[in-house]
C-alpha cells in the first residue's frame, strides 16, 4: 500500500512497535517517506528492533501469526540519519515479554532543517 500524504504537511510522526512489522529491506524507504511528510525541524519518534532478525513469522504472538524483521541498532542508526534526521536521543531498552527480554531501540530524531 501506499499513502499519499504531501511533503512538509507534518510537525512530528510516531511510529512504536510497527516498523518491526515491515520487511527491513522497505525501512530506508518507510524512513525517507516520514522524512518527506515532516515539515523541517519535524520530530519523529520511533520504536525499533535492536537487534538482527532478517524476517520470522511467529505462529501465534498474542493469538494470531506476526511478522518480524529489524536491523541491529548501528544500522538502525544509520538508517534514520540517511534519511534526513538527526538523532537527538535513542536508547536501547529491554522490555519482557513472556518472561524473556527483548530488547527494542527507542529513538527521537528531528529531520535536518538546513
Amino acid at each position: 500500500a501506499t499513502l499519499g500524504f504531501k511533503d512538509r504537511s507534518f510537525d512530528a510522526a510516531l511510529a512504536f512497535y510497527t516498523l518491526t512489522h515491515v520487511p527491513r529491506e522497505s525501512h530506508a524507504q518507510v524512513l525517507a517517506n516520514i522524512g518527506r511528510w515532516l515539515r523541517p525541524g519535524g520530530v519523529l519518534a520511533i520504536t525499533m528492533g535492536a537487534g538482527e532478525t532478517p524476517g520470522s513469522i511467529e505462529a501465534d504472538w498474542l493469538g494470531a501469526p506476526m511478522f518480524f524483521s529489524h536491523y541491529d541498532t548501528a544500522t538502525n542508526l544509520r538508517l534514520i540519519r540517511a534519511a534526513g534526521f538527526e538523532v537527538l536521543t535513542a536508547e536501547v531498552v529491554a522490555e519482557m515479554e513472556d518472561d524473556r527480554p527483548v530488547e527494542f531501540l527507542w529513538v527521537v530524531a528531528r529531520v535536518d532543517s538546513s
